[in-house]
């Protein structure tokens, strides 16, 4: 008994280190081998196959992951061969060993996800070891002459491989082996920087695609995991033409946006914010690159940026408050967000700012406008061409985008809105039944969504809408008022704002994305191209916006119909009010309207407007037409006005008499000194002026005003000679402050002084011979600088020179223009 023992003990022991000694040889033979590929000394692909099985038994051999990746190198070395000998890649082609070589494969492949899995992307040694062996996945995963160099000249091959390959990676696209996979990505691109290049990223994202493609393209968690995937900052931007033309050619992009669109907000909802950034900016990349797959989904996607875009607009904010945080894409927000991928924004940001480059925006407005006016066409033929409604044309939803613009969509898109009863009529405005949804609105609703989200870019989004300005512009102001001839269009706006007082509605972003486009561009519009060439808008179409934008504001505050306290009525009134203003603006400097009288109300009565305006406590409308839109009064009626509003200020005030004393020659320095600092309340009073001699003597008169009088047009006279370098003239004589007004010790006084000087000549009534410049009459009057305009007067010479660069298009050196970037500077008049 115990000598069968003791024969069993050696028989084990034998047995262990005999295994042992193998094992070791094994190990020792595939570290000389590795050492050997380096000088492209690689072994038989038959002995590698044999080492391969080898491995894979656990009855001959423990292997460990140190194993794995050696083989692996060497592997992916032989794989690269094009000898027939030398490559592994050849014994695919061969009967005989076909099937071992795939078994060897599969279980080499298992192993190593297991191993992927186990690694930490954070350490050095794990983040190197991916970066060397995910190629050899790769390579099985895109069999191509480039990948496996033994099948140069057998293209007929290729796809046959390509099944082969399939079949053997069948069993391990898994949704564990995509997870894998999800979590190296994650891993490397979470922190302050990239662990693995964008090479092995790229690789990796490769693989996820091809396992997605081999599993199921249509399975809800494939298409779950890829919406994962490009949820990472700027991934699309890493990836290869390789990896881009298979996802184009599995469609999987198209169905994902299909499938996460159709889970409305139950998906986008999870998303955090900036989850969803790097969602839409890697979708956005897409649909530009995938132009044909973007047209099947094109709603499917427009919604689901849409969705993104309004809830990035919901936490921005334009306020520096205490309790606000800045982000580098979206400026200052309400809620505080990850700081995580700083090394992505710059990625991110130019892949979202493809949404307003010129070929997506041409390419949206395209499908959106030009497929809806061709639909709006074909309607009216068949209705015998039926008058459609007078503004937001009234088109039932009837396939206008690949005849996929259904109401159930539509629906979903814009929301529910539920039916409430608003009153019929307010003031002069009757209600209006918003129309059907249609597709322009989606186009607007896309734009108008960007430029609240991504405040820090919308100069950049309003050029880029305005750049191919016969495409959008004139589309939009087509679309809100189509009837030329209807001077009324306005109403049916203001009629929607009866509707829908809160502006909820999608149906006002055409309305508001064109004042913001519209006053873009004609902000930087020069007199030529607006006089002349008449681009974008002739004479008579600013004219028609004009009156558009005037009576729509005007009876939005009129009667009451915009609450300033609410952001969005409050932003669309902005919009129509700053294209109002510039408008106005420009007909001041130089008229384009018929007559005078263009810019007045008609309807509104001056002794009714007046008697409103009195009723300062109860009624703010008038007062908020007189600050916002004084314009609509004539000049001559102002003038009466203000003049009946300053013998009332001075009846309510005690005839308080101040009596100074001035010196001639130091007309300025006793002045100042006198009334520089008097009240404001007694410098309304009574001012008399004595004026005394160099001698200290008093001159002969009587200050009846006539003396004051002359005090005001002396000072002001001298006050604003060059030499004193307080004022400088423009080119037409016009006078603005010098920009070297500092070397006056208390400058900032002067003109303070200057300006009490100037308003008690206006509250006496008293004309002096002052001609300001129209920069300064907007900063005293705290009115909106349009710096083109301005520039206009300021500097003509400036001015003509941009307007000379802006035009230049004799050669693209810029060398030809011989700009030297130098200025003259005039210097206490000099």
């Amino acid at each position: 008994m115990d000598q069968n023992i003791l024969v069993d003990l050696q028989r084990f022991a034998r047995g262990y280190l005999l295994r042992k000694r193998f094992q070791d040889s094994v190990r020792n033979e595939l570290i000389c081998i590795h050492n050997k590929i380096s000088n492209n000394n690689l072994p038989d692909n038959i002995k590698l196959l044999k080492i391969g099985c080898i491995l894979n038994n656990k009855n001959y051999f423990c292997v460990d992951s140190n194993e794995i990746y050696l083989f692996c190198d060497i592997l992916f070395s032989s794989m690269k061969s094009s000898s027939i000998q030398k490559s592994f890649a050849s014994l695919y082609l061969s009967s005989k060993h076909m099937d071992s070589a795939c078994k060897a494969t599969f279980r080499l492949f298992q192993k190593l996800i297991d191993e992927f899995g186990k690694c930490e992307v954070s350490k050095i040694s794990d983040s190197r070891r991916i970066a060397s062996q995910a190629p050899l996945i790769y390579i099985f995963c895109n069999c191509s002459e480039e990948t496996w160099p033994i099948l140069k000249g057998k293209e007929s091959i290729i796809p046959i491989i390509n099944s082969l390959c399939a079949k053997l990676l069948y069993p391990l696209a898994t949704i564990n082996s995509l997870n894998v996979f999800k979590k190296i990505i994650f891993d490397a691109l979470k922190g302050d920087r990239m662990l693995l290049d964008e090479k092995t990223i790229d690789q990796l994202f490769f693989i996820s695609i091809r396992f997605i493609q081999i599993f199921s393209l249509e399975n809800d968690l494939n298409l779950q995991i890829f919406i994962e995937f490009i949820s990472f900052p700027a991934i699309a931007q890493m990836l290869s033409k390789q990896t881009l033309n298979l996802i184009e050619k599995t469609n999987i992009f198209e169905n994902s946006i299909k499938w996460i669109a159709s889970k409305e907000n139950e998906k986008i909802s999870k998303l955090s914010t900036n989850e969803a950034l790097n969602l839409i900016g890697n979708i956005i990349f897409f649909g530009n690159l995938f132009k044909n797959c973007l047209s099947v989904c094109l709603l499917d996607w427009a919604y689901l940026v849409n969705r993104i875009l309004k809830y990035c607009a919901f936490i921005v904010t334009d306020n520096k408050k205490s309790n606000c945080w800045h982000h580098p894409l979206l400026g200052w927000t309400s809620e505080r967000i990850d700081g995580g991928y700083q090394w992505a924004f710059t990625r991110m940001i130019k892949q979202i700012s493809l949404l307003w480059s010129k070929e997506m925006v041409e390419f949206l407005a395209i499908k959106f406008f030009t497929n809806f006016d061709e639909a709006k066409l074909a309607q009216q033929q068949n209705m015998n061409k039926r008058k459609d409604s007078k503004s937001f044309a009234e088109i039932p939803t009837f396939p206008t985008i690949d005849n996929k613009l259904t109401s159930d969509f539509l629906q979903k898109f814009i929301g529910k809105f539920g039916s409430k009863k608003h009153q019929e009529t307010v003031g002069s405005i009757q209600a209006v039944a918003l129309p059907p949804f249609t597709s322009p609105i989606i186009f607007c609703q896309l734009y108008q969504n960007a430029l609240l989200a991504f405040y820090n870019s919308r100069i950049e989004i309003l050029s880029s809408l305005s750049r191919n300005d016969s495409l959008v512009l004139a589309k939009l102001w087509h679309y809100i008022n189509p009837d030329v001839s209807n001077t009324e269009g306005f109403k049916t706006c203001l009629g929607y704002l009866v509707t829908d007082p809160s502006v909820t509605s999608p149906h006002f972003a055409p309305l508001q994305l064109f004042g913001e486009i519209a006053y873009s561009l004609i902000s930087i519009l020069d007199e030529k191209e607006m006089y002349e060439t008449e681009k974008p808008f002739t004479r008579i179409q600013l004219c028609q916006i004009a009156t558009f934008a005037n009576r729509f504001c005007f009876h939005a505050i009129w009667d009451s119909l915009i609450d300033f306290e609410n952001r969005r009525s409050s932003l669309l009134f902005t919009s129509m009010y700053n294209l109002l203003n510039i408008l106005f603006n420009r007909d001041c400097r130089r008229q384009f309207t018929p007559s005078k009288n263009f810019w007045t109300i008609p309807e509104i009565s001056f002794k009714a407007f007046v008697t409103e305006f009195e009723r300062n406590e109860i009624s703010k409308r008038a007062q908020l037409l007189m600050e916002k839109m004084p314009h609509i009064i004539p000049l001559r009626d102002r003038i009466f006005l203000f003049r009946k509003f300053i013998q009332q200020d001075k009846e309510s005030f005690s005839n308080s008499n101040t009596i100074i004393t001035v010196e001639r020659s130091r007309i300025i320095e006793d002045g100042y000194r006198q009334l520089g600092g008097i009240n404001p309340h007694i410098l309304k009073g009574i001012i008399r002026v004595k004026f005394i001699n160099q001698q200290g003597l008093d001159e002969a008169g009587i200050d009846q005003d006539g003396v004051f009088k002359e005090f005001l047009e002396q000072i002001l006279k001298k006050v604003f000679i060059p030499e004193l370098n307080l004022f400088k003239y423009t080119h037409d004589k016009m006078l603005y402050p010098s920009p070297t007004s500092n070397i006056q010790e208390n400058h900032l006084e002067l003109f303070k002084f200057v300006g009490c000087l100037l308003g008690k000549a206006i509250y006496e009534g008293i004309c002096v011979d002052v001609q300001l410049a129209p920069v300064l009459l907007a900063s005293v009057l705290n009115k909106k600088l349009y710096p083109f305009d301005e520039l206009a007067s300021l500097d003509p010479l400036l001015y003509k020179n941009l307007t000379y660069v802006k035009h230049y298009n004799e050669s693209e050196d810029v060398e030809d223009l011989a700009l030297t970037f130098s200025f003259q500077e005039k210097f206490l008049g000099k």
